[in-house]
């Protein structure tokens, strides 16, 4: 009886010392990076979008949706620069994602702007209805 109490108690403490030294040693999976996300959402004339930018090393993520509520169609726009300030920033490029049609019509969209060295530093969010119009500005931070 003795014999198999030692052999128990074997089997129960190696565990254990063997994720002790896992633990100390520093073996375990480091949590992975979270990118900074900033929401946005606006309207203009019968058009919607919503959604979010990921703040990648030089790219961004745009991931949401663009929403059109009027006979024709709503199209937002999303320009691209790289500097400190705006006004003085360089172009880099501009993706759209267009809604049409009367009614709850939406457009989906997830897609990663690739950018230069030094990152892309502005996101200009346009929505286009009737006209165009500049509805939100974002600077990575």
């Amino acid at each position: 009886m003795l014999k198999e109490d030692i052999m128990k108690s074997r089997r129960l403490i190696l565990p254990l010392i063997i994720a002790a030294l896992v633990s100390a040693v520093g073996w375990a999976p480091s949590p992975a990076y979270a990118y900074p996300v900033t929401p946005f959402s606006a309207s203009l004339s019968g058009g919607l979008t919503e959604g979010g930018i990921t703040w990648y090393n030089r790219s961004v993520g745009l991931q949401g949706y663009v929403s059109d509520h009027t006979p024709g169609s709503t199209t937002v726009m999303f320009d691209f620069y790289q500097g400190e300030n705006l006004d003085m920033a360089l172009y880099l490029s501009t993706q759209t994602r267009t809604a049409s049609g009367y009614g709850e019509n939406r457009t989906d969209f997830n897609f990663t702007q690739e950018g230069p060295v030094g990152g892309i530093t502005w996101v200009v969010i346009s929505l286009c209805t009737a006209k165009c119009q500049i509805v939100l500005t974002y600077k990575r931070r």
